[in-house]
């Protein structure tokens, strides 16, 4: 029994033999898969196909995922064009039978899916060719390929979306998904995204989806239902609504159940003093998420840790109380607000302990000639190994804040340590900067 996607699959080539048999102006046939856009008219994608019966293209992986061309493919199966002609319909009837006899979403035996077999297509058929033009299919592994290894970034110009001087055509928001109107993973593989592919290529298509959301339930509201993360596991996460907001700041707190009460408390105190923060809060269990996601607290973003704990993470958290999980955890979730969310300018850490008795924009104020503030610690404090203070950290969304952070979380150090860790910071991490407030 093929599940979904497997017979989804297994339809593809059965799909275009159809379309050729019973349109006799079905010339040529482009397959894309669903999750892709044209920024522009297509018309130099007929400039590639010219004269071929078979267009491919390659998935140009970036090094890291490399690996996944020996079990996945080095073709894209999302996007494949077809000539109706004697090269194009074997190629086509070929691929039908391969995918009716085998075709699954678990890779075997030098097999996977639909797409693996487009691997021997250059040496079984004739007419077969690649796409050349950078800008067509463009997916995210190669936008994060030019900007990590050329250091160039999309840019507007008026007649279009450039990459590495080419103009984009077709993109391909590759492992995109929408949660519902507000939370978004830009892509369910790790990378780094920059702002500018942010605003420039992700922020219309969100707001495109958006519509198509609407116009869907305008017809039947009950069978299209949006239910948010939840549970899920995202990798490139994306707050819609933290990005309008007219915020300056923003604060983040980590709670489970034992320190429920005291969350609470922390947010009445920052929201008493202060309109002009933006709290993320990051649950550790599901009885924490529950309360505080039905709440209707104001300016907050609600986060079950569920969303980015790893299989590392899930292995310590059997191991850990909650207070070390909770120090486990805030190098991960902090890296995990600020490496997309580009509305982020400063973030602090707040531990639950904590009480403000006036606004805490006064300590935010001085995020400004440096990417990590430290606050030092009081001298009375003898039982603390660190010059500073664990609970108040504060950091500038900039490189090297995003260094740090993955420094800090691939240690995944227990919480009886960390605190001489974090006394190294000054001499081995970049743009530290140590505050002192008496109160």
């Amino acid at each position: 029994m093929r599940n979904k996607r497997e017979y989804a699959w297994t339809l593809k080539p059965s799909i275009v033999l159809y379309l050729f048999e019973n349109f006799d102006y079905a010339d040529h046939v482009l397959w894309l898969d669903s999750d892709m856009q044209f920024l522009c008219s297509p018309e130099p994608l007929y400039d590639e196909w010219n004269g071929l019966s078979i267009l491919l293209s390659e998935q140009y992986y970036t090094d890291s995922y490399e690996y996944l061309v020996s079990g996945y493919g080095k073709f894209q199966a999302g996007f494949i064009g077809f000539k109706n002609n004697e090269n194009g319909i074997e190629c086509l009837r070929w691929w039908q039978e391969r995918c009716m006899e085998w075709c699954s979403d678990k890779a075997d035996n030098g097999k996977w899916a639909d797409q693996k077999y487009l691997d021997e297509f250059p040496q079984r058929f004739k007419g077969v060719g690649v796409v050349n033009n950078l800008g067509i299919n463009l997916t995210p592994f190669t936008v994060y390929r030019i900007n990590t290894e050329q250091g160039k970034v999309v840019i507007k110009k008026p007649d279009g979306l450039y990459i590495d001087d080419v103009r984009i055509i077709l993109y391909h928001y590759y492992g995109f998904r929408f949660y519902d109107h507000n939370e978004y993973d830009l892509s369910c593989y790790w990378m780094m995204f920059d702002e500018e592919t942010i605003k420039l290529v992700y922020l219309p298509y969100i707001k495109k989806c958006q519509k198509a959301v609407r116009e869907i339930q305008d017809f039947d509201t009950l069978q299209f239902q949006l239910k948010g993360i939840g549970e899920n596991q995202v990798v490139n996460y994306y707050n819609l609504d933290r990005a309008y907001r007219l915020l300056d700041y923003d604060i983040f707190i980590i709670t489970g159940k034992s320190d429920l009460i005291k969350c609470m408390t922390l947010y009445y105190s920052i929201t008493q003093n202060s309109k002009r923060i933006h709290i993320w809060i990051c649950c550790i269990d599901d009885f924490s998420f529950s309360i505080l996601n039905n709440a209707e607290l104001d300016n907050v973003t609600i986060i079950n840790s569920k969303s980015f704990e790893t299989r590392e993470l899930l292995e310590l958290k059997k191991t850990c109380d909650e207070k070390e999980y909770t120090c486990l955890l805030r190098a991960y979730y902090l890296y995990f607000i600020l490496k997309n969310n580009y509305s982020v300018n400063n973030l602090l850490y707040v531990g639950t302990d904590i009480y403000f008795y006036k606004s805490p924009v006064y300590l935010l104020k001085e995020f400004e000639n440096g990417s990590i503030f430290l606050y030092r610690q009081s001298k009375t404090n003898e039982k603390s190994k660190s010059n500073f203070k664990t609970d108040l950290i504060g950091f500038r969304r900039d490189k090297n804040t995003l260094e740090c952070l993955i420094s800090w979380k691939d240690k995944s150090i227990g919480w009886d340590l960390e605190e001489s860790y974090i006394n190294t910071w000054p001499s081995c991490m970049r743009g530290v900067r140590i505050l002192e407030y008496k109160n």
